[in-house]
């Protein structure tokens, strides 16, 4: 099951930065002074990565919140994996955030759950607040997303701090279909955020609200 998260993950940011790469090294000014040194191919590579991929991972105080179909409250730290890619003139544009792994309801163990939301062709480097809509944001069809995965262990699993078999876990839902728009609101740099979702459903109809503040530890 972390396997496959990590997959999903590495392929959606994956397939973004290559399709932003792309983007930037296809311009370029014709005519250009001759006695101008030629940058090394590795040298252009370095500086278009440094324009489009602005990623990190950091630790944060997190506080979560789950209602509905996945009720649970969440005070803690959490490493919280951020993927940013994009820059001017890049036509697919992604600020993506998330814990990194499962973490367990402090007063029952046996559940764990998981958020992260993708915003495409939203953010531009400066704060602000933005909505994700079920509305596609270009024209391939692309679509921004937030998800809670809320999961129960087995009782005789539920002493572990990861599992990764399907058959340790009584269930596991994905609430990832919006019946009404998130918001997310981003701050300085990244480093501290609110996302609000009042109506997460999964595919059988279930729904749960979703409210994640973090913000980034210093040092």
């Amino acid at each position: 099951m972390e396997k496959r998260w990590r997959g999903r993950a590495a392929r959606v940011a994956a397939g973004a930065l290559a399709a932003m790469l792309l983007a930037a090294c296809g311009g370029g000014t014709a005519g250009g002074d001759d006695h101008s040194p030629t940058a090394t191919a590795e040298e252009t590579e370095a500086a278009a990565n440094s324009q489009v991929d602005k990623s990190r991972t950091y630790r944060a105080k997190v506080h979560a919140e789950g209602t509905g179909a996945a009720p649970f409250t969440w005070d803690g730290e959490q490493e919280v994996v951020l993927t940013r890619v994009g820059g001017p003139d890049i036509d697919v544009n992604l600020l993506s955030a998330g814990f990194a792994v499962p973490e367990i309801v402090t007063d029952d163990p046996a559940h764990r759950f998981r958020w992260a939301f993708d915003l495409l062709n939203a953010y531009e480097d400066q704060p602000g607040t933005f909505q994700i809509t079920a509305d596609p944001v270009n024209a391939q069809g692309l679509k921004s997303k937030a998800f809670l995965i809320w999961m129960k262990v087995k009782d005789e699993h539920k002493d572990k701090e990861a599992v990764f078999e399907m058959d340790e876990v009584e269930y596991l839902k994905e609430f990832n279909q919006l019946q009404e728009p998130c918001t997310v609101e981003v701050g300085p740099n990244e480093s501290s955020g609110t996302l609000t979702c009042t109506a997460l459903a999964t595919a059988e109809g279930e729904v749960a609200g979703l409210t994640v503040t973090w913000e980034e530890i210093p040092g």
